[in-house]
């Protein structure tokens, strides 16, 4: 969004798949943000990093995350996806971005005010892809978004991976919008 207000020529129109604002630590304990620094810095830590994050991206942990939010057909969650997924989590310094992502620090605003006001004037025409089955917090930041009436809306099967997931869908829901 930041590129279409700095070269707004550039583009004829965007679209959103499953857009969120924050990171799952602070979607799912929005109470407890000052956790989420410390927590950050203790993955990015030499030694102990390593390890806790090694717990943290265990194919069973990746697997229960997948069935959890990621995707909406558990079926599609097939050992041969948890591998793939594993050895992405596994390249160099892989700790550092997941850490900033999960812990909030990636974060591009503070609140789901300024997130809503982001889509102000100067924008092109943008289309919101909202899955059915986002988890509850997610889904309610994507209805909210949509029902500002700055973008427009479409339903698409899945859950936060949907371009993963229902690529024919999500690719028919840009085509058509």
């Amino acid at each position: 969004m930041a590129a279409a207000r700095r070269h707004p020529q550039a583009f004829g129109r965007l679209v959103l798949v499953a857009p969120t604002w924050r990171g799952p630590l602070p979607t799912a304990m929005p109470g407890r943000a000052h956790w989420f620094p410390r927590i950050r810095r203790a993955v990015e830590a030499p030694i102990l990093g390593e390890a806790l994050y090694r717990i943290n991206i265990s194919p069973p942990i990746i697997g229960r995350m997948m069935r959890a939010h990621v995707y909406a057909d558990p079926a599609r969650i097939t050992p041969a996806l948890i591998r793939d997924k594993h050895a992405i989590t596994r390249q160099r310094n892989g700790r550092f971005g997941t850490a900033a992502f999960v812990t909030g620090g990636l974060d591009p605003v503070g609140s789901r005010d300024a997130f809503l006001a982001l889509f102000g004037d100067g924008l092109p025409p943008t289309l919101v892809l909202r899955p059915e089955h986002a988890p509850r917090r997610s889904g309610a930041e994507m209805d909210a978004l949509i029902a500002g009436g700055r973008v427009t809306g479409a339903m698409i099967p899945g859950a936060l991976s949907p371009h993963e997931e229902y690529p024919g869908a999500v690719a028919a829901a840009i085509l058509g919008g």
